[in-house]
């Protein structure tokens, strides 16, 4: 009885963590414009248009310079600094300091 209920309780776990097993959609990333600035030699002013799947996520990363972000479309959920959860973003804009 015991290797006979064993199988299909293994199978059922094995289906059960899969999906959670996946990796998460990646973002598509594109360059929409890039501009020196000329008061900060060195210095561009950098504009991107990232588009998340529906689940898309990523990994934990951090940006050397001040983030301006605008949500077009949906929510995403951001986290600033290492124990700020700022929430949700709906179709609104943000300011995320450097670092």
């Amino acid at each position: 009885m015991m290797k006979t209920l064993a199988a299909p309780l293994l199978l059922a776990g094995a289906m059960l963590a899969a999906p959670g097993s996946q990796a998460a959609p990646p973002a598509h990333v594109e360059q929409v414009m890039s501009r020196p600035l000329a008061d900060l030699t060195g210095k561009e002013g950098l504009v991107l248009t990232v588009k998340y799947p529906p689940g898309g996520a990523d990994a934990i990363h951090r940006h050397n310079a001040h983030a301006f972000v605008y949500v077009l479309a949906g929510a995403i959920v951001m986290q600033v600094g290492l124990d700020d959860a700022d929430g949700r973003l709906h179709a609104l804009s943000g300011l995320g300091p450097a670092g």
